[in-house]
């Protein structure tokens, strides 16, 4: 028995440790009343903290499943017991004193609560904008639900901040509709229901929305004539689909569709035009415009139009009179189809089917008759012919008649003759059509007459049409020869333009230049004029080019080029502008060159290089026996000036002798040798040039 004061001071102080939401912690007092048993609810998962307070005596904690059979609890504490909560259980605490009975506690009965369980139901009767699910709440875990059904979106994993249905509350199945949708778009979907402690969602299911219909719009008809017109329309929403077709519909009936007459104009959104054809004069047409996609097609809204009147009625006659390059033909107007005829000839091509746009001739007007000729045709071709007609509804056309030109001569060009050289050139031509048979020959003739034939000197180059390439060989010296491709098939010989050239020339900005070979070398035999800046002869340098004309003062090069001196001598170089005077394919000599030159005429060498005019008395030796035709330009001293017109000619070599001076070759009047010296490279000397 144990006395009221110790059964007043034991109580049971339990509490349950548990954070919801914004929910404060719960506690609980229990006197010690037999049999009384208080029931608590708890976080599944969290720790209960038990209290006794602080009996005397023994104190043993004791759990139960069922309230008839008890497990004692470690004794964590005197008078305190932590425990997880994971499952309903039932708490007590029993006090022993000495020489008194067990006294209990009331029973605590611990219910753990959790998030719900739920399901999400297949997606069934699926539209563009809606479809069906729901779930089934399969535990509410011993908290109410505040709130049930679905939650979708467009990317995976959807939540109730996304789009939700509310489909009351408690446990069991429920039903959704889901709407709002967008067309043929993918939607991930997944039941839920809320408790005081939170949400919880089902399994993810998708599905896919089907498309709409496209919506178009008809455009206005324009262009109206007796056989087309024109039309469009536009797309202004796909459906969510691809539109994979589009255009415009016509029947002579209301209600046309894809299945009467029809355009293909692309897919997509947005305007199109469409081209409608092969209608009848006269007639109405009803139109509209339609767009395809997976869901079917849609119809815009219907126009109606009325074609032009009737074409005129016309045919063709056969073609005569046949030439290389003409023919006749004609036709015959029988029906002006209501409207006064106000053209009519005959059209033609090299293609099927040809219309006024094509080669035409026009003769008259009116019913009837007529006759035209077909000019400048080329030869050996295949032509395509038709009769016109036009009045104020367009053009009729006659049938179509074919015929072939005679074969012709070929169409020959005479390319630009290069690689002049003293006895040798090349040359070619293009044969831009074979007069439509085979070229059995082609090449170039040549002759110092004017217009040269095939009689004259001639390549044979092959056959064929195109381009190709002429040796011209067996050329006399320094002389004018005419020039013409030509080309062969087996209706004749025709010839391209005519060019002409000299042998042992080449020209260089703007000036021609004659040359030989001599030994083995070829050179120029007169002395180089190029002039792209000129300088009086008081300024000079060792380092920078300078050009300079005999006599001049003038600092402007069409002033120099138009004094004698220029014109015979050419112009004097210092050694750097010397260096980078020769055109392409030719350069400044060498020393070793200059004395190759030398060798190969022997010496004494300055008489067979003078020429024998210009030169002043005696111009010892001179007889140009080698053709270097020396000239006696003269030369520029520092200091000095312009010096030794007629009397002395001076050329440069490429070859140095030491940092300031350079090897060159003189000829002088009264000498028929020629002498090597070295001078300063600020000199003014001549130039002649040797070929690559």
């Amino acid at each position: 028995m144990i006395p009221n004061q110790i059964k007043s001071a034991l109580i049971l102080v339990m509490i349950g440790i548990m954070q919801i939401a914004n929910h404060a912690v719960m506690s609980q007092e229990v006197a010690l009343k037999s049999g009384l048993v208080i029931e608590k609810r708890i976080l599944k998962g969290t720790n209960l903290i038990a209290s006794a307070g602080n009996p005397r005596g023994i104190l043993q904690w004791q759990q139960s499943t069922n309230i008839s059979t008890w497990t004692d609890l470690q004794d964590q504490t005197r008078n305190q017991l932590t425990i997880p909560i994971t499952s309903t259980v039932y708490l007590r605490c029993a006090i022993k004193e000495t020489n008194c009975d067990l006294i209990y506690s009331d029973v605590l009965k611990v219910t753990p609560f959790d998030q719900p369980i739920v399901s999400t139901k297949a997606v069934t009767g699926i539209t563009e904008i809606a479809a069906l699910s729901g779930g089934n709440v399969i535990s509410e875990e011993n908290s109410p639900i505040l709130a049930r059904g679905v939650c979708w979106a467009k990317t995976r994993n959807p939540t109730t901040g996304n789009s939700v249905t509310t489909d009351g509350l408690g446990i069991g199945d429920f039903n959704s509709v889901i709407t709002g949708l967008d067309g043929n778009t993918v939607y991930y979907v997944r039941a839920y229901a809320s408790n005081i402690v939170g949400t919880s969602y089902g399994a993810e299911v998708t599905f896919k929305t089907t498309a709409s219909l496209a919506t178009v719009t008809t455009a206005g008809i324009t262009g109206i004539t007796r056989i087309s017109a024109e039309s469009g329309g536009t797309v202004t929403n796909d459906g969510n689909a691809a539109v994979t077709a589009r255009g415009v519909c016509w029947s002579v009936t209301q209600i046309p569709t894809i299945a009467n007459n029809k355009t293909t104009d692309g897919t997509g959104t947005g305007p199109f035009t469409s081209s409608i054809t092969g209608l009848t004069g006269n007639q109405n047409y009803f139109v509209r415009a339609y767009a395809t996609n997976e869901a079917g097609t849609s119809y815009g809204n219907e126009i109606s139009f009325r074609t032009g009147a009737l074409l005129p009625v016309v045919s063709t006659t056969l073609v005569t009179s046949i030439t290389q390059t003409s023919a006749s033909s004609g036709g015959n107007v029988t029906s002006d189809g209501g409207a006064n005829v106000s053209t009519r000839g005959v059209c033609w091509a090299i293609t099927q089917n040809p219309t006024t746009d094509n080669f035409k001739s026009e003769v008259g007007s009116g019913l009837g008759i007529f006759s035209v000729n077909l000019l400048e045709l080329l030869p050996n071709t295949v032509y395509y012919v038709k009769a016109f007609a036009i009045n104020s509804s367009g053009t009729g056309y006659g049938d179509q008649v074919s015929f072939k030109t005679n074969p012709g001569l070929p169409t020959v060009s005479t390319l630009a003759v290069a690689n002049v050289n003293e006895n040798t050139a090349s040359g070619g031509g293009n044969i831009t059509n074979d007069g439509g048979i085979n070229i059995t020959a082609r090449g170039v003739c040549w002759s110092t007459i004017s217009n040269p034939t095939t009689a004259d000197s001639k390549s044979n180059d092959g056959g064929g049409a195109g381009v190709f390439t002429s040796s011209l060989t067996g050329l006399a010296y320094n002389t004018v020869y005419f020039v013409r491709a030509y080309a062969t098939n087996g209706v004749g010989t025709s010839y391209g333009d005519q060019v002409q050239f000299r042998s042992g020339t080449f020209d260089y900005d703007g000036r021609a230049y004659n040359f030989k070979k001599i030994g083995t070398q070829i050179w120029m035999t007169e002395n180089l004029a190029y002039l792209p800046s000129v300088s009086a002869s008081t300024v000079g340098s060792d380092n920078l080019p300078f050009y300079y004309v005999y006599g001049n003062s003038s600092s402007t090069v069409s002033v120099a080029k138009a004094t004698a001196e220029y014109m015979t001598y050419g112009v004097l170089y210092n050694w750097e502008a010397a260096k980078i005077a020769c055109p392409t394919g030719w350069h400044l000599p060498t020393d070793e060159e200059w004395t190759i030159l030398t060798g190969f005429l022997g010496s004494p060498a300055g008489g067979k290089m003078k020429g024998t005019t210009l030169w002043t008395a005696p111009n010892t030796g001179a007889n140009n026996e080698s053709g270097f035709n020396a000239l006696p330009g003269g030369n520029l001293f520092d200091g000095v000036g312009f010096n030794n017109l007629g009397s002395e000619a001076y050329f440069w070599s490429s070859t140095s002798y030491n940092s300031v001076d350079t090897w060159f070759r003189g000829l002088y009047y009264n000498d028929e040798d020629v002498v090597r010296y070295h001078d300063n490279r600020s000199y003014g000397f001549s130039v002649r040039c040797v070929k690559d």
